[in-house]
């Protein structure tokens, strides 16, 4: 500790006014040099102006006298080309003009004696369109009299050179009109009067052009004595000014040491405190950037395999797969997508701590993020044995404006939190609308557990960064420490906040609230109020799937036990109004899929009834049903959301007269595109030429803009897929050169260029699309701004690049717009479904939609 600190109050009070003004003292010293060397500076400053003023005017005198010798000689030869013009209107022309010059010329005279502004009116073309107007000030001096003599002899030759125009004028006229009347003798004595005239005038031009030159040469004159002057003076004043400078910096430098040497005996402890401080820092910096190179490498090359993942999933979800195969390849894509999501998190830590998150705003439906994070975690509660959850209020609005990423990591934290303390039992979402007004919505999202419950002591800081509840659980179960504070920060971020409800030995209530806006409403297709029948021995998540069923419009009923099912399904037949759907849990009657389906087909139960079957079959078992019946794989939890597209899927197709569910990839184009792939990645690469022969174009590849270029020589291209950053030549450097050579204009980089290309793109337009990991703000501008034509990012998304291929080669002439493809969106679907053509009667083969377990 210091010195200061250690001494009493009233000492240190006196120290810190000591140090104060030993602080203050050099500060106002140096801010009164810098405010002496300020006026200074003006001082001087105002004194080159005026010499820069007097030097400007002097210039502003010998142009003028520039310009008056000019208008002299401009005026001789008009007159002359007056007296040999034959024509009345050319005369005219030639008149006014020459009065013009008269008139400008005395102007100059006017402003060289007392001063004013010159403006002259210089053409720039020979047809006088564009002109240049350039003004000069002049100012008169003291003791100038003799150019001002030199003036007052040019006024009245000016008058005179007037008067004689007006004679001459009136000699022509005579001339023109003797010869339109044929006297000949009139026009030869008005013609020798002319003559005559022109005899009398040069001796007036002459003495006029001595005057103009004396004036014009008496004012160089004067201007170079003026320059030689001026130069000295502002030597003069140079070395007057450095020299006051210098003795203020002088001044300044001695008193500021005196205090320098006063204040450095007691702030070499200080200074000494303040490097070991910067030390440290220095060495806290250096361990956070080495931390953020660590965090963006690991990313780099986590990122490289995470895509290929990615990537090559989807491309294996497009192929003929089984619903079994689908599920489990669909659950690898979406474990994926959340681990990247993770990772993003994970690595944005810095950026949540600094305020820096930016959430985006788009419409989702928060029914599709909760069913999403179901669906995601399914797989870990399988594996723990605990089961999983979720309800969704009626009243929670279909769509709504904001970051469905963010709301998802939420949920995901706090799940995978409460299934890291539950070893049996339950976990369970609840999502509900709490409040809406003014077109925001307050949503609140329960997950609850029957875990081991937290105790009161650490709830308190259960949010904190890099804090487990339980060190058994780091050990047991590994973790960051960082999802809750995570979840923390992303809550408030959303306008809204998060708790904790808990009891040990009771489990606990994690809630948080988001307030967002309501976006546009969403379609809901009418299933046509089908009755539906669940049987199983899970109470509570066949009557959660139940309620949501009869929210979609199903008419739904429970039971839970097999002879109670069995009872009222042959009632409802003979009653007349069937069960069109059986959701039956395999686990309540303790058979295997086939001999349930083959004691539905022996008895008359409905002839279109459909059987969902809740089970873990063997694989052998599921390929026998498969094969003979029309199946559909879902993975349990059962989700309703999943399910009622299956069965809408199931309800299409038997009208379009499939058999079953078919796979709904989109039609091939109706033409094939000739598309340059540029990209210097091979799993990328893969990825996306994979998707693009998949759609029938045929694909050329090149791995960096070098290779581009020299691939456009070689081949004309309906379209460029370009990446940004690649060696040698990056892909906005590729694209400018490229629009550059289309332009007929020398690119940046011409040496890149292969021979022929510039003749071979010259006048045509190749579309160009970005792809490119950089999804931030403005990256888009950048490469629109390079000249690409549109921009995908990656990990892109197979029907996003497709619809961006088909928008900028809508107008191809090698091809033509594909038909659009519905998809799996229920916007696309038919309202009103028909139930009663949905299955094959039950003499033939029943359908079964089998769930796995």
């Amino acid at each position: 500790m210091t010195e200061a600190a250690t001494a009493p109050p009233d000492q240190r009070a006196l120290t810190d006014e000591t140090s104060f003004a030993r602080t203050v003292a050099p500060l106002g010293l140096f801010l009164v040099g810098f405010l002496v060397l300020v006026v200074i500076d003006l001082f001087f400053s105002g004194l080159m102006r005026d010499l820069d003023r007097r030097i400007q005017n002097e210039q502003a005198r010998v142009l003028i006298g520039e310009q008056i010798v000019h208008d002299l000689v401009r005026i001789e030869s008009s007159v002359y080309k007056l007296a040999t013009t034959r024509g009345a209107r050319t005369r005219t022309l030639i008149a006014r003009d020459l009065r013009e010059v008269i008139d400008g010329t005395r102007d100059k005279l006017d402003v060289l004696e007392m001063g004013g502004t010159v403006s002259t009116v210089s053409p720039l073309n020979l047809r006088q369109h564009d002109t240049m107007v350039r003004t000069l000030d002049y100012t008169p001096g003291e003791g100038d009299v003799g150019y001002v003599m030199e003036v007052i002899e040019l006024r009245p030759k000016l008058d005179l050179v007037e008067g004689q125009l007006d004679r001459l004028q009136d000699l022509l006229l005579l001339r023109d009109q003797a010869w339109t009347a044929g006297e000949r003798t009139a026009e030869v004595a008005t013609v020798a009067a002319v003559q005559e005239f022109l005899r009398t005038i040069p001796p007036t031009f002459q003495r006029m052009t001595e005057n103009a030159n004396r004036l014009f040469f008496d004012g160089q004159q004067r201007m170079g004595d003026l320059s030689l002057r001026i130069s000295a003076q502002k030597a003069r004043y140079g070395w007057m000014q450095a020299l006051a400078v210098a003795s203020v910096v002088l001044a300044v430098l001695a008193l500021g040491y005196f205090y320098a040497v006063q204040t450095e005996l007691s702030n070499r402890r200080l200074r000494e405190a303040r490097l070991d401080l910067e030390r440290a820092r220095d060495a806290a910096e250096a361990a956070n950037r080495t931390k953020s190179v660590f965090l963006a490498n690991m990313s780099h090359e986590i990122r490289t395999p995470m895509n290929a993942i990615i990537g090559m999933t989807s491309l294996v979800l497009d192929s003929d797969l089984n619903p079994k195969q689908h599920h489990d390849v669909h659950t690898i894509l979406n474990s994926a997508n959340a681990l990247l999501g993770l990772l993003n998190d994970i690595l944005d830590f810095s950026k949540i701590e600094a305020e820096q998150v930016q959430l985006e705003k788009r419409p989702f439906q928060p029914d599709e993020v909760v069913e999403e994070v179901v669906r995601t975690l399914s797989e870990t509660s399988r594996r723990r044995g605990v089961a999983l959850y979720y309800r969704l209020d009626p009243k929670l609005p279909p769509t709504l404006v904001g970051d469905a990423l963010r709301l998802r990591q939420i949920l995901v934290n706090l799940v995978g939190n409460a299934f890291k303390f539950t070893d049996q039992g339950q976990v369970r979402i609840d999502a509900e609308l709490e409040s809406e007004a003014d077109g925001l919505a307050t949503l609140r999202f329960t997950v609850a557990d029957t875990g081991m419950g937290i105790p009161k002591d650490r709830q308190g800081s259960i949010f904190d960064r890099f804090t487990q509840v339980d060190d058994t659980v780091y050990r047991r179960h590994g973790g960051t420490g960082l999802g809750l504070s995570i979840s923390q920060r992303l809550a408030e971020l959303m306008d809204g906040r998060i708790w904790v409800d808990s009891e040990p030995g009771s489990g606990s209530r994690f809630s948080f609230t988001v307030r967002l806006a309501r976006g546009p409403e969403r379609d809901h297709p009418d299933l046509g109020a089908p009755r539906l029948l669940v049987a199983g021995t899970d109470h509570t998540g066949l009557a959660l799937v139940a309620e949501r069923l009869t929210q979609a419009g199903c008419r739904t009923e429970c039971v839970f036990d097999a002879a109670e099912a069995d009872r009222r399904l042959k009632a409802a037949a003979g009653a007349g109004d069937p069960y069109r759907i059986l959701v039956l849990e395999k686990r309540l009657c303790d058979a295997t899929t086939t001999d349930i389906l083959g004691f539905l087909r022996e008895i008359p139960i409905a002839p279109d009834l459909a059987l969902i079957a809740l089970s873990e079959p063997d694989k052998d078992e599921t390929a026998r049903v498969a094969d003979g019946s029309h199946v559909l794989c879902v993975s349990e939890p059962l989700i309703a959301g999943d399910l009622i597209n299956h069965m809408r899927d199931f309800a299409a197709a038997r009208r379009q007269g499939v058999a079953g569910p078919q796979s709904s990839a989109p039609p091939r184009p109706k033409v094939r595109w000739r598309i340059l792939l540029v990209e210097d990645n091979h799993v990328n690469a893969v990825i996306a030429r994979r998707v693009l022969e998949k759609e029938g174009h045929h694909i050329d590849q090149a791995g960096d803009g070098v290779a581009a270029l020299a691939a456009l020589t070689e081949t004309y291209y309906d379209l460029v897929l370009m990446d940004v950053q690649m060696p040698n030549l990056d892909g906005l450097t590729a694209t400018r050169m490229l629009r550059a050579l289309e332009a007929g204009s020398t690119p940046e980089r011409p040496e890149a260029v292969p021979p022929g290309l510039a003749e071979r793109l010259a006048g045509r337009h190749t579309p160009v699309i970005a792809m490119t990991a950089n999804a931030m703000a403005g990256d888009r501008e950048l490469c629109l701004a390079a000249g690409m034509d549109d921009y995908v990012t990656k990990p892109f998304n197979r029907e996003e690049m497709i619809e961006t291929l088909h928008r900028n080669l809508a107008g191809a002439k090698t091809g033509a717009e594909p038909e659009p493809d519905p998809g799996r969106d229920p916007v696309h679907r038919s309202q009103g479904t028909d139930w009663s053509g949905v299955l094959p009667p039950a003499v033939a083969k029943t359908p079964v939609i089998l769930a796995r377990a």
